[in-house]
């Protein structure tokens, strides 16, 4: 081992996590290293690296176990498989993930590794391959201090700078931030490029311009060669940030505020993916500048989980429809609610609620045949098919709809912001 003092594993061998073990393993560790593909366990062993066949194997004698693993469910199934990490880890243990997943993630990791006996900071990196390769990624760790202080070592080979930034996991958040800037500073640039091109600049000109300035960066810098001959490579590509900009949108949604300018971001990266080119490094963001894109819907990240909720809170309002509650009733519809009944007469939310709790109206049953839900942020558009049968001044009336339904949700909760329904069939008058 050198003058090192720990036995370290390294889960995960890809374009990061090989070129990681193998500066640690030139530090002078003894660096057991591990990958699904036997490919990148030939080329770790040819940089000094002990391959090993299994997680077991790799960890077993571990002191500090460094994980650089695609997402969350990748991390889970490393730790809790039959030979993975929890089973085989020695009391005691550190375990850094330097991984970019999403703090709720984060969060459930910690407590398995922690309820096993040993210890757990988390620890993602910024950078590049290239930058990986060179020693010179940025290290953003946090959690138990000293554990920060037991990893700094092993830390110190792999990274040029390193930060320790508070307890639990304000190193995820902080990552998270920073892959927001990359993914929408790319897709800005693009922007300004479009500008320059119109008064007949060229693009080696234009980036070069921006790298000399103010607002040059190292990641202008690393992604100059791209930026320049739209010819890319596939360090860090638009698929890799498109997942972490969708753990942000998906977070921003389920709590109820918007992140417009990451949403048109995140547009731009689907498209790039469906187009094929997902594959391509970050730079080709540049390609989609905001302004090609209309700002009037922003794509849902929620995805059958906004779905149901939409569906959800649905069926609470008409149960308490059948209820007549008005205290209950007014919580599902938005202020600003329009209500337009099959003969066009429409409705404010006040002259809707007072028409529900008149004690005019008396539901006997509504019965929902059919809906559909698209999310599109804090909006959705639910439509479809309901049976109602109702009694209005004492006259029954079966009702059978078709609907299109307007939820938004501006504080957490779904809310209907308008509805205008169509008879499908004479009603019984």
């Amino acid at each position: 081992m050198g003058d090192a003092q720990y036995r370290v594993a390294s889960i995960g061998l890809g374009s990061m996590g090989l070129p990681i073990a193998a500066h640690i393993a030139k530090g002078g560790y003894e660096v057991a290293g591990y990958d699904i593909s036997p490919e990148r366990r030939q080329l770790a062993a040819e940089q000094g690296v002990k391959a090993v066949s299994t997680i077991a194997d790799a960890v077993r004698d571990a002191d500090i176990i460094i994980t650089m693993l695609y997402n969350g469910e990748v991390i889970e199934s490393a730790l809790t498989g039959e030979d993975g990490i929890l089973a085989n880890i020695k009391p005691g243990a550190l375990v850094v993930d330097t991984s970019t997943i999403s703090p709720e993630d984060s969060e459930r990791f910690a407590k398995m590794i922690e309820d096993k006996g040993c210890s757990y900071l988390r620890a993602p990196v910024s950078g590049t391959v290239y930058l990986a390769e060179a020693g010179t990624l940025s290290v953003f760790a946090s959690g138990n201090k000293e554990d920060y202080g037991r990893a700094l070592p092993v830390l110190e080979h792999m990274s040029m700078s390193r930060d320790y930034v508070g307890e639990g996991e304000a190193a995820r958040v902080i990552k998270l931030v920073i892959n927001m800037l990359v993914m929408s500073a790319t897709n800005t640039l693009g922007e300004a490029i479009r500008f320059g091109e119109q008064w007949g600049m060229s693009r080696e000109v234009l980036v070069d311009a921006v790298n000399n300035s103010i607002v040059g960066s190292r990641h202008y810098q690393s992604r100059a060669a791209g930026l320049k001959s739209k010819e890319y490579t596939n360090a860090g590509p638009v698929v890799m940030g498109y997942k972490d900009l969708k753990m942000v949108l998906a977070n921003a949604e389920a709590n109820g505020y918007e992140l417009p300018i990451h949403s048109f971001v995140g547009r731009n990266m689907q498209e790039l993916v469906d187009d094929g080119r997902g594959d391509q490094e970050v730079s080709a963001l540049a390609e989609y500048p905001l302004a090609d894109k209309s700002p009037s819907v922003i794509p849902s990240f929620g995805g059958d989980e906004c779905a149901a909720e939409v569906i959800a809170a649905d069926d609470e309002r008409y149960a308490v429809m059948m209820e007549g509650e008005r205290a209950k009733i007014e919580t599902f519809y938005s202020p600003e609610l329009t209500y337009t009944h099959t003969n066009g007469y429409t409705q404010s939310k006040d002259e809707f609620l007072a028409s529900q709790t008149s004690g005019e109206i008396s539901y006997n049953s509504i019965d929902r045949e059919s809906i559909d839900v698209s999310c599109y942020g804090n909006v959705a558009i639910a439509q479809g098919t309901v049976k109602i049968d109702v009694d209005v001044a004492g006259e029954n009336r079966k009702l059978h709809n078709r609907y299109l339904a307007v939820w938004e949700r501006p504080h957490g909760k779904w809310r209907m912001r308008a509805w205008a329904s169509t008879a499908l069939e004479s009603a019984a008058l």
